[in-house]
């Protein structure tokens, strides 16, 4: 739609079963479709506490520098030392669970990856 940014791709850093995995950060990557052009990335800590959780945002002129950004945030996530699951004695590097939704024919379709960091 005209003007309501799009959501273009999620993901989630986790630990633990694909069950139930233990969130550790969210991303969000949006596209705004009003002919500016601009792509926002967003990222959450999802296991701070609500009112203290930490959230950074950042507005792009380009598809391409918010896949810069967002490709510098998985870098980066690959320094991470091993996070508990939900056993706190179990450490396990994160990984990422990403969903790409990508626009054909006016429907929004979407696939799932998991990159292991």
């Amino acid at each position: 739609m005209v003007g309501i940014p799009q959501l273009r791709e999620v993901g989630w850093l986790v630990t633990g079963p694909d069950r139930d995995p233990v969130r550790y950060l969210f991303l969000r990557v949006e596209e705004f479709v009003d002919g500016s052009g601009v792509w926002s990335v967003e990222l959450h800590e999802c296991r701070g506490r609500r009112d203290a959780a930490g959230r950074a945002r950042h507005s792009y002129p380009s598809e391409a520098d918010a896949r810069a950004a967002l490709a510098v945030i998985y870098r980066l996530s690959e320094f991470l030392e091993p996070l508990p699951t939900w056993d706190e004695q179990q450490l396990e590097p994160g990984r990422w669970r990403v969903r790409v939704y990508e626009p054909t024919g006016g429907v929004l379709t979407a696939h799932t990856s998991a990159h292991q960091i």
